[in-house]
This record gives C-alpha cells, sequence and structure tokens, in this order.
C-alpha cells in the first residue's frame, strides 16, 4: 500500500504555546551537518516515514508491504509500544497461572493454553507469555527431563543450549500457527556503540508469525528476560533477570529494527530498507525511547568522536511533552570506572533544553573512550533506558579548563516545573548563568504569589558555607535572585516554590541554573535572612496596608552612607526595626544609626552607615489599633555600602528607637502633632511645636542636646509648655542655647487617668543657630503654663481676657480676668524671675471680683521690672475651709515696667467674692492729702478708714451699694505707718471691725499714668487714670515666642 510521509507532531496547545514562548528551539546553525534521511529511523528530509495503517477488529494495525519484485506483504503490529494492561490480562493470567507439573507433556500444556484462545492472536499471545513467565533463574531440575517435554525445553534454555524462540516455535507448531524463524543480527547486552558485527558476533534469532492472514514479528527470549551488563564480565558470565517485557510481543518493525537486522531483507517488514551498514554503526534504541516518541537528531551514529573535547548530543521530542518527559544520563568509561579522581563522571555531563529536544554537552575530562546511557521518563515515573551512545575521545579539554559541574541528575535551566506552574524566565531561559565579576541576577515572571527557596552548591563544599551567597526578592509579580559566585568554576544554583498559602513541606523544585564565573570577587555575602527572602513578608506585608514608595527593590545600593527610604501605608501602625552589619563571620548591631518615624500614610527610615559593607535592615509592623505584643516581620532590605562619610554618629538613643507620633498611644488618645508633624525638625534660635488632641491632656517633657562625643546634655529649663484650647491643644516652646542636635520627647495622659505618662511624640531637632542671650524659664510644675484641667473647670471657671497663658505686656500694667459659675474664693501670686531665682511680690497683684453667683475675677498685674513673671491664681469654693488649689498660671514678659511705686493695698482673708476697689488703688497714700475712698464689699454693715493717729473716717454706703468718703492722710510723722481699712458685719450689733485693706502712709509724688493692658471692658472694672494713653496687648491670641522672649515682631 502507498506510505505517507507526515512530520513529527509539533501543535501544541495555544496556551501551552504561549507560555512557552520563552523557550528556545534547536535553531538552523544548530541543525547544520546532520543526517536528515535515514533508512534506521524511518525519516526523510527530516520527515517520519509512516506507512498507511488500518486498525483491525482485535486492536492491532496492519499495513501492506510490497517488495521490488511486486510480492505484497501484509503486516499487523500493536498499536503502540506497550499494550494496556486490559487488553490481555484475561489471557495472560491463565498462562501465567499454568501449573508447573503441566511442563512434563506438551499435549496437557497445550489443551491447558489453549483453552480460551479462539484466535491466532490470542493463541499466539497465550504462548508467548507462558513462556516469558519462566523463570528459568528459579526453576530447578532435579532430574534430566524426558527429552521434547516442555520442561526439556526449558532446562536446555537454561544450560543456553536452546532459546526461549525454539520453544516458541514448536508450541506454535502444535497450535497450528504458522510461524517462520527469522535469522539475523541481534544487538545484545556486549554490543556496545562501534562494535563489529562479524562472525557470530552478535546474531540471534525470532519468529514472524502469521496472524489472520497477516506476519507480525514476536521474540520470546528479549520478551522474557534481560542481562545485567558488567562491564568487566564476559556475556556468558552476565547475570539474568527474569522480567516480562511486552515490547517484543507484535512491536512495529521500525522499533523492532533497532536491534534487530534480519538476513533476509523482506522480513523487514518496510518498505524503505535498512541496510547492515546503516544498522551496524546505528545507536540501539530501547523500547522507552518509542515509548515516548523520541527522535535522533543529532548523531545516528553510536560512536560519538569529541570536537574540542566536547560532544554534544540532541534527542528530539514531542513539544506537547515538554511539561511532563524528563531525562537523566550516566557516563563511565568502557573499563567501567564512574569516576575520575574521586569525581563522579556524570559532573561532565550538562543537560539542556529546548522547545522540541533535550541537549547533552558531555566533555570528558581525559582522552579514552566512554560509554553514555540516556534515560527517559515522564513526571512522576521512574527513569528508562531511552539509548545508548560510546564517545570517543583524543582531544581532551585541559583539566584546568574543564571544572566539572555540580552533581545534578537532572536538566540545568528551566525545565518541566517552569513550565506547569506558568513561570517565565525572563532573564535566563538557558541553563548556564554567566556571573561577570563574580555576580549575576536572574529573574522569573510570576502567574501567581509564590515563596521561594534557593540553594547554592557545590560537591566539595557544605552548602552552609554557600548559604549567604544567593539571596532574592519578588517585586511587582518578578522574582529576582541574586547570586555572588566566591569561587572560580562552577555552582549549582537550585530553586524550590511553593503557594503562598501551601505549608513549607508542599515546596517543589524548579529548577537548576549553573552559575559559573572565571573571575570571582572576594565580596561579602549577603545578610542571613530566613529561606534566603529579602522584601515582603507576605501575607503579613500587604495585610498592614504597606507598599513601597521610595526603594522599589529591597537590594539598594548606597555610596555615601547616607540613606533615605520611604513606605506608603494605609493605617495607622506600630514599627520598629533591627539594622545590623553582617559580614561573613561578624554581627554588629547598629540600631542607633537608624532612625524611624511613622507619618501620616508614610513609614520613613533614615540611616546613618558608618561602615563599607552589607546591612540587612528588618522591619517589624502590627496595627496600631490592635497590637499586642510581639509585632511581626513585614519586610526585609539588603543594603551594600560602597562609600562613607567621616566620623558618622549614630543617632540619640531614645525608648523604642522610634521617632515622630508613637502609635497607638496617640491614636488612644486622640493626639496630632499639628505644627510639626514630622520628627525631624530644622530650627533657629527658637521653636514651638503646637499638639491637638480630641481629650483633654497633660504633658511632661524631657529636652536633651546630643554633643559629638553621643553624650546628652539635660536642658529642661529651656523648654515648657502651655495649655490651650480647654486643654485640648498644648504649645511646646523651646529655646536653644547652643548650635546642635537636640532630642526632644513628650509624654502624656488623659487628666482624669491616675495611670502614669505615656512617651507620645519624639523629635530629632537640628538647631543652624542658636538664641542670643538665651535664657532659660521660669521654673513650674512640670514647666507647665494655663489652666490646670480638670480643677479649672471642676471649679467653674473659663477664661476671659487672656486664652494664652503666656503673655507679652509692653506698659507692664495687666488686667487678666476670669469668669467664675459660682461664688470661689481667690488667692494671687506674682513673682519676678530672673537668673534662676523667683522674687515674691505679694503687693503686685490685686483681685477684683465681680458680684453674685456669677460673674468675672480680675488681676490687676502691675510689674515694676522688666523680664519674666509667674502669676498663679489658686481657687477653692467660697464656704471651703480646706487649702487653696492651683487653677491656673501665667508666664507674662514685661518689656517695659511701671514707673514710681506700683504697689496695690495689702487685702485680708475677708477681701472675697463681690469685693470691689474703685479708690485708691495705690499702696502708697500722700500725706496730708484729702483721698477719696471707694469700695464694694458685700454683707457688710459698716466701712471705716482707721489712721494711724486713731483718727476713724466711716464711709457712705450708695444707693449702688459702694461705699465711699473722703479721708484726709496724717502728716509727715505718720510716713510709713499703717492705714486701715476695716469692715463690721451686717447683723454685728456691737463695735468689732475686721481689717481688709491695708495701705501705707507716704511721701507725695506725681502720680505716674497706668496703661492698662488685657481689659476689653473697662467701664467695668476700675482703674486710674490713664489720660487715654493705652498700649496694644496681644489678648486672645498667642503671642510668638519671639514676643514671650521680648521682641516686637
Amino acid at each position: 500500500m502507498e506510505e505517507q510521509a507526515t512530520e513529527q507532531p509539533t501543535q501544541p496547545v495555544v496556551q501551552e504555546a504561549q507560555q512557552r514562548d520563552w523557550m528556545t528551539v534547536v535553531s538552523e546553525s544548530e541543525r547544520e551537518g546532520w543526517l536528515t534521511t535515514c533508512s534506521m529511523c524511518g525519516t526523510k528530509d527530516d520527515a517520519i516515514v509512516t506507512p498507511s495503517m488500518t486498525m483491525t477488529s482485535d486492536g492491532l494495525m496492519t499495513y501492506d508491504v510490497e517488495s521490488a519484485e511486486g510480492d505484497v506483504t501484509h503486516v499487523v503490529c500493536k498499536p503502540k509500544p506497550y499494550s494496556d494492561k486490559e487488553t490481555y490480562a484475561r489471557l495472560d493470567a491463565h498462562a501465567v497461572n499454568a501449573n508447573q507439573s503441566l511442563n512434563r507433556d506438551f499435549q496437557a500444556l497445550m489443551a491447558y493454553l489453549l483453552q480460551p484462545a479462539k484466535t491466532d492472536l490470542e493463541k499466539a499471545r497465550v504462548l508467548f507469555r507462558w513462556i516469558t513467565a519462566q523463570s528459568l533463574v528459579k526453576m530447578e531440575f532435579k532430574d534430566i527431563p524426558e527429552k521434547e517435554t516442555p520442561e526439556w525445553y526449558l532446562r536446555e534454555i537454561k544450560m543456553d543450549r536452546l532459546s526461549q524462540d525454539s520453544l516458541l516455535a514448536k508450541m506454535c507448531r502444535l497450535a497450528g500457527l504458522q510461524h517462520q524463524i527469522v535469522r539475523g543480527y541481534a544487538k545484545a547486552v556486549k554490543c556496545y556503540p562501534g562494535t563489529k558485527l562479524v562472525g557470530s558476533e552478535g546474531r540471534g534469532f525470532w519468529l514472524r508469525v502469521l496472524i489472520n492472514g497477516c506476519w507480525g514479528l514476536i521474540d520470546a527470549g528479549w520478551g522474557s528476560h534481560h542481562v545485567k551488563d558488567d562491564l568487566e564480565k564476559s556475556a556468558k558470565e552476565l547475570d539474568q533477570v527474569y522480567a516480562f517485557n511486552e515490547f517484543y510481543f507484535l512491536p512495529n518493525p521500525r522499533h523492532f529494527l533497532s536491534a534487530h537486522l534480519p538476513d533476509d531483507d523482506r522480513h523487514q517488514f518496510l518498505s524503505t530498507l535498512a541496510p547492515f551498514d546503516d544498522f551496524e554503526p546505528h545507536v540501539q534504541c530501547w523500547p522507552h525511547f518509542f515509548v515516548h516518541h523520541l527522535k535522533i537528531l543529532s548523531h545516528h551514529h553510536g560512536l560519538v568522536p569529541t570536537e574540542n573535547g566536547k560532544a554534544v548530543i540532541y534527542i528530539g521530542f514531542k513539544p506537547e511533552d515538554y511539561s511532563t518527559i524528563k531525562f537523566s544520563s550516566h557516563l563511565q568509561t568502557k573499563n567501567s570506572q564512574s569516576t575520575w579522581k574521586n569525581i563522579k563522571l556524570d559532573r561532565f555531563i550538562q543537560q539542556d533544553r529546548k522547545k522540541d529536544a533535550v541537549v547533552f554537552a558531555v566533555k570528558p575530562p581525559e582522552n579514552g573512550r566512554y560509554l553514555f546511557d540516556i534515560f527517559v521518563g515522564m513526571e512522576g515515573n521512574k527513569m528508562h533506558y531511552a539509548c545508548r551512545y560510546a564517545i570517543e575521545c583524543d582531544d581532551a579539554i585541559p583539566e584546568s579548563e574543564n571544572a566539572p559541574l555540580p552533581e545534578w541528575q537532572g536538566t540545568w535551566g528551566p525545565g518541566n516545573t517552569i513550565l506547569n506552574k506558568g513561570l517565565i524566565p525572563i532573564s535566563h531561559p538557558c541553563p548556564r548563568v554567566e556571573c561577570p565579576g563574580g555576580q549575576a541576577a536572574i529573574q522569573f515572571s510570576l502567574p501567581e504569589q509564590l515563596e521561594f527557596v534557593t540553594t547554592l552548591f557545590e560537591t566539595t563544599i557544605e552548602e552552609k558555607h554557600l548559604e549567604r551567597y544567593v539571596a532574592h526578592e519578588v517585586v511587582d509579580g518578578v522574582a529576582r535572585i541574586n547570586v555572588i559566585n566566591p569561587l572560580t568554576g562552577n555552582l549549582g544554583l537550585a530553586i524550590y516554590a511553593k503557594r503562598q498559602e501551601d505549608e513549607w513541606d508542599k515546596c517543589q523544585h524548579l529548577c537548576t541554573y549553573l552559575v559559573s564565573t572565571d573571575s570571582p570577587i572576594d565580596e561579602v555575602p549577603f545578610p542571613s535572612v530566613a529561606n534566603g527572602r529579602f522584601g515582603p513578608c507576605l501575607p503579613h506585608f500587604s495585610q498592614m496596608g504597606l507598599s513601597t514608595r521610595s526603594h522599589a527593590s529591597a537590594f539598594i545600593e548606597c555610596d555615601d552612607g547616607e540613606l533615605h527610604i520611604r513606605m506608603a501605608t494605609n493605617r495607622m501602625l506600630s514599627v520598629s526595626q533591627h539594622l545590623i552589619w553582617e559580614a561573613l563571620e561578624e554581627e554588629v548591631n547598629m540600631d542607633n544609626y537608624c532612625y524611624s518615624e511613622v507619618r501620616d500614610g508614610e513609614v520613613y527610615f533614615w540611616l546613618h552607615l558608618p561602615k563599607i559593607g552589607k546591612y540587612k535592615l528588618t522591619l517589624y509592623a502590627e496595627e496600631a489599633s490592635s497590637h499586642k505584643g510581639t509585632l511581626r516581620n513585614v519586610y526585609n532590605y539588603c543594603i551594600n555600602c560602597t562609600g562613607t562619610k567621616e566620623q558618622v554618629k549614630p543617632f540619640p538613643p531614645i525608648q523604642g528607637n522610634r521617632w515622630g507620633r508613637l502609635f497607638p498611644k496617640c491614636s488612644e488618645l486622640g493626639l496630632t502633632p499639628t505644627s510639626h508633624p514630622a520628627g525631624f525638625v530644622d530650627a533657629e534660635e527658637e521653636l514651638e511645636v503646637v499638639l491637638d488632641s480630641t481629650k483633654q491632656l497633660e504633658f511632661v517633657h524631657k529636652l536633651k542636646r546630643w554633643t559629638a562625643e553621643g553624650e546628652d546634655e539635660d536642658l529642661a529649663v529651656f523648654c515648657c509648655h502651655k495649655v490651650l484650647n480647654k486643654g485640648k491643644t498644648t504649645s511646646v516652646l523651646v529655646r536653644f542655647p547652643q548650635e546642635g542636635f537636640y532630642v526632644l520627647q513628650l509624654y502624656a495622659k488623659e487628666t482624669e487617668k491616675v495611670y502614669a505618662y505615656s512617651n507620645v511624640v519624639n523629635y530629632l531637632i537640628s538647631c543652624k543657630k542658636s538664641a542670643a542671650g538665651c535664657v532659660g524659664f521660669p521654673d513650674m510644675c512640670n514647666k507647665r503654663w494655663g489652666p490646670l484641667y480638670p480643677h479649672f473647670s471642676s471649679m467653674g471657671l473659663s477664661l476671659a481676657s487672656h486664652t494664652d497663658p503666656m503673655i507679652y505686656s509692653r506698659t507692664g500694667a495687666l488686667q487678666i480676668s476670669l469668669n467664675r459659675s459660682k461664688p470661689l474664693q481667690f488667692l494671687v501670686r506674682l513673682y519676678h524671675c530672673e537668673n534662676g531665682k523667683q522674687t515674691d511680690l505679694p503687693n503686685n497683684v490685686f483681685i477684683h471680683d465681680d458680684r453674685g453667683e456669677e460673674g468675672k475675677m480680675t488681676a490687676s498685674v502691675l510689674m515694676p521690672h522688666t523680664g519674666d513673671y509667674n502669676l498663679q491664681i489658686f481657687v477653692k469654693e467660697a464656704e471651703d475651709k480646706n487649702s487653696y488649689l492651683m487653677a491656673m498660671s501665667y508666664l507674662i514678659h514685661c518689656s517695659n515696667a511701671v514707673q514710681g511705686s506700683p504697689e496695690f493695698p495689702k487685702s485680708f482673708s475677708n477681701w472675697g467674692p463681690g469685693c470691689q476697689l474703685y479708690e485708691p488703688q495705690r499702696k502708697i497714700l500722700p500725706v496730708g492729702k484729702e483721698t477719696h475712698f471707694k469700695v464694694t464689699i458685700p454683707d457688710v454693715g459698716d466701712v471705716a478708714v482707721i489712721s494711724p493717729d486713731d483718727n476713724w473716717s466711716h464711709l457712705t454706703k450708695q444707693k449702688d451699694d459702694t461705699w465711699d468718703g473722703d479721708v484726709t492722710i496724717p502728716g509727715e510723722d505718720f510716713i510709713g505707718k499703717d492705714i486701715i481699712l476695716s469692715t463690721k458685719a451686717k447683723d454685728d450689733g456691737g463695735n468689732s471691725y475686721q481689717a481688709t485693706l491695708q495701705y501705707l502712709v507716704g511721701k507725695d509724688s506725681s502720680p505716674v499714668p497706668i496703661t492698662w493692658e488685657g481689659n476689653e471692658d473697662r467701664n467695668s472694672q476700675p482703674a486710674e487714670p490713664n489720660n487715654g494713653k493705652t498700649s496694644p496687648c496681644e489678648e486672645t491670641n498667642a503671642p510668638s515666642i519671639k514676643q514671650a522672649a521680648g521682641e516686637e515682631e
């Protein structure tokens, strides 16, 4: 019948083809000089020539072969090298289970065997299977069997005087099957590539059997056993292993031809005949070569000479099998040596993959003949012999240039698993990774998130010594594996991976690269990190809402020793970090050289790197709201510092090594640093930091200067804070006596809570210019100015005139008012602060209080000196017998003092709620002058002014409940004596008076006009004439730091 030439199948599934775009095919330049027409392989112009076949009702394939003389032979064979187990399961089981007692008589044996066999095919199969089931190694013959019995044949076969095919021929005659013994050449176990088939060497015979009118081939000998080769033994000395091989029952004649050439060409059953000259040198292919549809590409002859010390052998396969087919190989000398200088010869084989072929590059270490065996199998199944070559080397590469490969029995480079998992090798689709300068980077595109483990290996070096010379990261769906090759020669790089959700025991081998360099560098290995992975630790990194901002890669080069790293986040996080400098056998903690801060939408790191080399920056994080206990590792950086600055100093040590806002405490307190959200601040002379909160908070702070020697200096006196906005705004003020770096640490707690303060914000301040003549702030409890909550609000107080407790006075005369919602008793203290000392000025402050349940308390302050003043207001309820508690404190800076004698009269304890002093407000009363007195004192029956000359002047009560009257001050003889304004209780029927105000007789002097600041309602407050002169004052807005320091803006 007509034969047709068909191309080997090359049409893979579309999706698989797209995935394999990165794979290379055997190129035209590689194919140059290859044999494209081979009678042994059945190829013509590189296409396989197959006869047109028809399937029979028995599941066999038939075709016709026409000889040159015009004779037609009908041929039958199996459709594939091995039948399905179910095809002949019933017949095979019947044959295998035949009782050994039947071996004494052919008639009984044949009667049993042919019971289930009805067709020629079934008869041939049951006979073939019974013969192949006879394990002659285990079979014992106590007596000499009767001649021409089955037992006699078996004994003769065991003694190597007959073969299994002789027995098959005998049984075919008894079964009535037409057959013929075919004699010819058979490449048995000792027929190595390059062997000359002369004389009786390589002779054998097999049968052709007529089945339903078609001729098929059967070799019962090769189908029943095989011989274990041993290069040091002769053929007769080799051990035989009896094992059934179904391939030799009705094989495809083209496959059978690989090891069997009949003397009569007609028995090849092929239209294109293979001559002896093609058969003898041709490489022998074993059954599984054909099972996997392999194809000889580069070397059809079994004996392969090296070229320039190397033999490169290509074996083709079906492209659609790329993802599942696998290969291995073995190299040995012809005298059975598998090592050379204690090095396995297999290490001189490099296996590579193409889209359509496997490539073996063999570089023998010395001249000689080598046997090279190739094995094939499918993923998950065992390997089988495919074919055998002999390598003839007479130009071995010098030992110095032919370094053995790391020990690896598999494909180098991307292989089956890479394809199956959908990875695409971006940088290195080929197996060899060259390391110019000793370094290289391998990149894969990933179809899904994978976790990797990488291992460098070299047969003579323990893996643990190489584990830090490889590290990897995954960025935007691309895995990048960085390699340092510290050795001249070759290293193996094994890459493993698992899906993110899988356990590590599910980790699979992806591929193994050959990493080579001839110019290694003395490079420090990568810092140690779990599984060699830098970059994000998933899923924790994404769960924290983190993403890289400044550096997409975890591998960072730094050439000046200073580095800024930023990460974006959409959550409030608690963050910590660990920085180490790591050499080959040394680790140094560098935590103090790392500044870290969590900002709005960002995590920021600032590094000062004092040493050249590699650093590992490990980041930990948890959500601030749910953080309890240990933080989780979320990212690892590898920083290669190639240059640094002189005398690099660490950052100042602080609690937790964290700067800026500290979470979760800031979130819990609702605290926001409004003016300076970043933890690093550049400043000159002075600094004001404003913090807002949703709750009333109490603060304490620490200010230290960080010197070049790394020592800190406590500068608490140069820092204070003021309370604004009903306790929900705090302004921290700092003065800088010197240039340099300062650390400002802020601690806070809720005002009504009794627990300890928590660190909430840390600032690192770089002062470029110190304040001229810088002096510290006056001493105050907790360095705090303003209302003391909750006592201030619980007393029903509110600010009336000055919402900012730091006041700048240009006149030295100041009126400060507080609203009250109930009757209160006030006590006011004024101190002048100078050179670290505070001088009490009890007569320079005076209280005026409205009458009624609600009203306004006004403190009038006269400042006799320029400089800073500390005004403290204490309060208690009107009928309370307990001590006063501080409610308010002011820091007042006076730039112009009041001239003269700016003192108020001394008030006594009965000068309380509702009391008002209109005239006179000065403590010193001029001698001999008539002075008008006017006061409001509630609930009294009489008011009298008692002079030192015992003269009593009773004041008159007016309709508006004020008491007034004129009093003549005694003469000069009474200078320095007291004048007492006294009151008598309203319901007192007697004559008992109490001192309420105390004045002093003094010399007459011209009154100095006072310009009061701070009183918005002049008509409701008593004051001396001021000639219409007033000075502007910051009454409601907080003054700047320069105002507080005495400078006008």
